[in-house]
C-alpha cells in the first residue's frame, strides 16, 4: 500500500486472489458467470486507536455475479452484482455482508490489447446520485 490514508492506519501489502469464470450458451451473445474475490491485507503492527482498527479490513471474500451481451466484435454491455461480498476487519473478527452495489457498462475492445469499460456503479438498497459512480476501467496488455 502506498496512499497515505491506508498507511496512515497500519496497512502494509496484502495477498489476492481471484477467478473470472463466464458461461457462453450455446454460442449466444449472452453469457453468465462469476468473478470469485479473496484478499487479506496485513499491516505493520502499529499501535492504533480502537476506531483505527475497526476500520481495518482484514479480510474480504466473495463470489460476485455478472452478466455480458456481446454486440459486436468491438462493442459488449456488462454488469456484475458484488451481492454476495463479506468483511470482517482486524477489531472484529465476525463477517457482514458489504453494501450491495452494482456495476453497469460499455466494454469496448478497442485492439487485440486494449479494453476500456466505462461504466457506471451505484448502491442497490439506496440508488440515488450521491451513492453513484462514474468511472472507467482500462485494461491495457503490455506483453
Amino acid at each position: 500500500y502506498t496512499a497515505g490514508n491506508l498507511t496512515d492506519i497500519g496497512y502494509q501489502n496484502n495477498v489476492n486472489a481471484s477467478v473470472n469464470t463466464m458461461y457462453n450458451f450455446g454460442g449466444s451473445a449472452f453469457s453468465l458467470g462469476v468473478l470469485a474475490v479473496y484478499t487479506k491485507n496485513f499491516f505493520d503492527g502499529g499501535d492504533y486507536t480502537d476506531r483505527e482498527e475497526a476500520n481495518q479490513l482484514d479480510v474480504v471474500w466473495g463470489f460476485l455475479p455478472q452478466a455480458e451481451y456481446v454486440i459486436n466484435d468491438t462493442f459488449n454491455l456488462r454488469t456484475i452484482v458484488r451481492s454476495n461480498w463479506y468483511q470482517n476487519s482486524t477489531a472484529d473478527q465476525d463477517f457482514s455482508q458489504r453494501p450491495i452495489t452494482q456495476s453497469v457498462g460499455l466494454g469496448i475492445s478497442v485492439n487485440r490489447d486494449i479494453f476500456l469499460y466505462p461504466n457506471f456503479q451505484f448502491v442497490i438498497q439506496d440508488a440515488q446520485a450521491a451513492n453513484t459512480n462514474i468511472g472507467l476501467t482500462a485494461n491495457i496488455n503490455m506483453f
